[in-house]
């Protein structure tokens, strides 16, 4: 157990290209160095969110009369909403004093606007709006995918002849035929586990997800795949080891902290529940911590929770939550939100179809340096109907990029370099390269066929999105 636990505080898991954007941290520094409308704009989008230390800030704002201009009634508002929230701080000091300055009339405005902060910022609203709950809000139309069969996972014998047990986390896309495409692995503990995990994935069947019918592709599903040896067993005081210096940080720390304390607890959760003794455990809430990372600002935990969300990860399924948090995150430049969100636009699934919105956002993400959405974005570009001659030339710069040694998803890089190089009058190495990827790990996928056909019977592929 020791040996996993090390790896947990060393591997935590690593997102596209994560941003500073507006979280407490960076409100403090703006604070600190006087760029008060830089922290003012950081405190009230946070404090909107419902983190308690940023609608204390807000108010103390107002009081002081920095960048906007001095205002107690609305300082006392905010600071009240803050205190009613659970933050203790300075906010009981804050209160006497201003209510000893607004005098009879105005703290009765006061309380007025501290009533109507309340009814759109309390905890209970924030929960209402934004947060996961028990209770699920039906998607009319949409049917998520379903597993028909799947590859079972092998224990390596690496790690079977050093005893170590492990856990890998991938995030992937059930594509309309059913198979699952894009792999990214979020964590690991071990390399040979991660070689297992991805071979095991990519013989997986789905029955599609549909919409109104028809299938369309569904991207931010995450699968974790246990390596657990028989006679690990899993204690109190070895599980205490590794999450106590996690939540010590957690709790004084900023999002990032929180976040890595939220994934060791749902990770140990996992090993708990396929080892001995792991059913007389008792964790924090996981998704108590992704929810506070999230009102930090930090845009991984916003992702994480818009995703969890999104498909009902210990929580119910709610869709427009879900699409809260991620629109939050694509919006702070994190290119998974980007690309997760465009996908959802593209398909028109779950949100209202939008071709043109959602290639931007994939565009983002393929420019910021992410792999998966550098393919796909080729992918589109090379093979939807109606686009100019300039989209191909742009599609192959696009597939150029692809550092493929760092992408697990052999065959739809085959596939749209098929496409690309047929499209440009050139002949294609890569159709034999997907034939044989398909029979190496035995995916059930017939689109390389057909794009073989429709370049035999010299017509371009096109895909309908």
């Amino acid at each position: 157990m020791k040996c996993y636990a090390k790896l947990i505080i060393f591997s935590l898991v690593i997102l596209t290209n994560l941003t500073s954007a507006n979280t407490v941290e960076n409100a403090f520094y703006y604070y600190q160095k006087g760029n008060f409308e830089e922290a003012y704009n950081a405190f009230t989008e946070l404090a909107k969110l419902g983190n308690t230390e940023a609608q204390m800030n807000v108010g103390v704002m107002y009081v002081r009369g920095e960048y906007v201009d001095k205002d107690l009634i609305e300082g006392y508002g905010w600071v009240a909403l803050s205190r009613e929230n659970g933050e203790t701080g300075n906010t009981e000091k804050i209160i006497g004093i201003l209510e000893k300055r607004l005098g009879a009339e105005k703290l009765l405005l006061a309380k007025k606007r501290y009533a109507e902060l309340l009814a759109s910022y309390s905890n209970e609203a924030i929960e209402k709006s934004y947060l996961p709950s028990a209770s699920t809000e039906s998607d009319e139309g949409f049917t998520a995918a379903k597993i028909l069969s799947k590859n079972a996972a092998l224990y390596p014998e690496e790690m079977q002849r050093v005893n170590v047990s492990g856990v890998v986390d991938v995030q992937y896309m059930v594509a309309r035929d059913g198979t699952t495409r894009l792999h990214n692995i979020l964590f690991t503990t071990h390399k040979y586990f991660s070689r297992e995990a991805i071979r095991a994935l990519k013989g997986f069947q789905y029955e599609p997800a549909k919409s109104n019918g028809e299938a369309v592709e569904e991207y931010g599903r995450k699968i974790r795949f246990s390596f657990v040896m028989s006679n690990l067993e899993i204690k109190d005081d070895a599980v205490e080891e590794v999450l106590k210096p996690l939540r010590e940080t957690a709790r004084t720390g900023g999002g990032k902290e929180k976040f890595n304390y939220a994934y060791a607890i749902d990770m140990l959760q996992t090993l708990g529940d396929n080892a001995k003794g792991g059913d007389e455990l008792e964790f924090d809430s996981a998704n108590h911590w992704f929810i506070k990372a999230a009102q930090d600002g930090y845009s991984p935990a916003k992702f994480e929770l818009g995703r969890r969300i999104t498909y009902g990860n210990r929580c119910a399924v709610d869709t427009q939550k879900g699409l809260f948090w991620l629109e939050n995150a694509a919006n702070q430049n994190l290119a998974d939100a980007q690309f997760m969100l465009g996908l959802e636009y593209i398909s028109g699934a779950r949100i209202e179809k939008d071709i043109e919105k959602g290639l931007k956002l994939v565009e983002q993400a393929a420019n910021t340096g992410m792999e998966a959405a550098k393919l796909k974005y080729a992918w589109i570009l090379a093979t939807l109907p109606d686009q100019p001659e300039s989209s191909v030339k742009t599609a192959l710069s696009y597939l150029e990029k692809v550092d493929v040694k760092k992408f697990h998803d052999k065959l739809s890089y085959y596939e749209t370099a098929t496409v690309i190089y047929a499209s440009t009058g050139k002949t294609s190495k890569y159709y034999k390269k997907a034939v044989k990827e398909i029979d190496k790990y035995e995916i059930p996928s017939s689109k390389i066929y057909r794009i073989k056909a429709a370049i035999d019977e010299g017509r371009p592929y096109l895909d309908t999105l």
